[in-house]
C-alpha cells in the first residue's frame, strides 16, 4: 500500500480528528461527539480559546500528534496553508468546506485550486467545496449537519458530488443501510474512483452508492467498477447533467464538465 493509499484509509477511517476554523468546525465538532467517537478530538483557532466546549491551538504545528483527518472550514485562502501544514506535520487526509477554487469559473479560482493540489502532496484530500465524510462503523464524523446517528456493523459506502444531497441521504429514516458516508466536491485531489478503490478494502461495505456529476478518469473509474465487479459488490450511480441546463449547473456547483451522456452510458 502507497503512502497515498494509506492516507486515504486514514482519512475514511480515523483514529484521531482535528477541526479547523471558526463557524462551521464547531458544528462539526459537536456531530462528531454525538456520534460517540472514543479517539482525541482536536480544535484548531488562531484567536478561539475554545470550539465547542474543545480547547483550542493556535495552529496545525502545536497540535499533540498528527491528526488522521482534519475538517478545514477556513476561507479558501486560509485553506490551501492548512492543507500544505497538515501534509508537512504527517496528517492523513482533509475535507475541504471552503468554497472559491474552479467551480466560480474564474482564472483566479482555478489558480486556487491548482494550489490547494500542490500543497497537498500525498495529504488524502476531499474537496474543496465538500461537506465532508462520515464513518458511522466507527462512530466518527467530520459532517457539519447533525444526523441520526447510528452504529452499524457494516452498510453502504455512498459516495457524493452534491453536499446538499448528501444532507438528505444522512437523514433518511428510510431502509438504506447506511455505513460510509463522502462529499467529494469538485475532486481537486481524491476522485471518485480513489473512494470506490478504498471502500473496496474493506469489509463492511456491502455496496456502493454514487452521485455523479463528472468524472476526471473515466479508465481509472472503469477499472475500479471492474474490481467490484469482480468482489461482488454491487455499484449504483445516479448520473446527472444529461441535459444543457444539467451540464451547465454542474460546471458551476463543483466544476464537473458532464461531457458526453453516450460516454457515461
Amino acid at each position: 500500500m502507497t503512502v497515498s493509499q494509506e492516507n486515504v484509509r486514514r482519512l475514511l477511517r480515523p483514529r484521531s480528528v482535528a477541526f479547523v476554523g471558526g463557524s462551521v468546525a464547531p458544528l462539526a465538532l459537536a456531530c462528531c461527539e454525538e456520534t460517540g467517537f472514543g479517539g482525541p478530538i482536536y480544535a484548531v483557532h488562531p484567536r478561539r480559546a475554545d470550539i465547542g466546549g474543545c480547547a483550542t491551538y493556535r495552529s496545525v504545528h502545536d497540535l499533540p500528534e498528527a491528526p488522521d483527518a482534519a475538517f478545514i472550514a477556513a476561507n479558501a485562502a486560509a485553506t490551501v496553508e492548512i492543507v500544505g501544514e497538515l501534509r508537512e506535520i504527517g496528517a492523513g487526509g482533509a475535507a475541504c468546506y471552503a468554497a472559491g477554487f474552479s467551480e466560480t469559473g474564474t482564472a483566479e479560482g482555478r489558480a486556487r485550486e491548482l494550489a490547494l493540489r500542490e500543497a497537498a502532496g500525498e495529504l488524502a484530500v476531499l474537496g474543496p467545496n465538500c461537506f465532508g465524510v462520515i464513518d458511522l462503523v466507527d462512530g466518527v464524523s467530520l459532517w457539519p449537519v447533525p444526523y441520526p446517528s447510528g452504529r452499524p456493523e457494516r452498510g453502504v459506502a455512498v459516495i457524493l458530488q452534491s453536499g446538499n444531497l448528501g444532507i438528505n441521504v444522512t437523514m433518511s429514516q428510510r431502509s438504506l443501510p447506511l455505513a460510509f458516508v463522502a462529499s467529494v466536491g469538485n475532486q481537486a485531489v481524491l476522485e471518485i474512483a480513489d473512494l470506490v478503490e478504498a471502500y473496496l478494502e474493506m469489509d463492511e461495505v456491502t455496496a456502493i452508492g454514487i452521485y455523479l456529476e463528472g468524472l476526471r478518469d473515466v479508465h481509472r473509474f472503469a477499472a475500479a467498477a471492474a474490481r467490484a465487479l469482480e468482489r461482488g459488490i454491487p455499484i449504483a450511480v445516479c448520473k446527472t447533467g444529461s441535459s444543457e441546463l444539467g451540464r451547465e449547473l454542474a460546471l458551476t456547483h463543483t466544476a464537473s464538465l458532464a461531457g458526453s451522456d453516450e460516454l457515461y452510458d
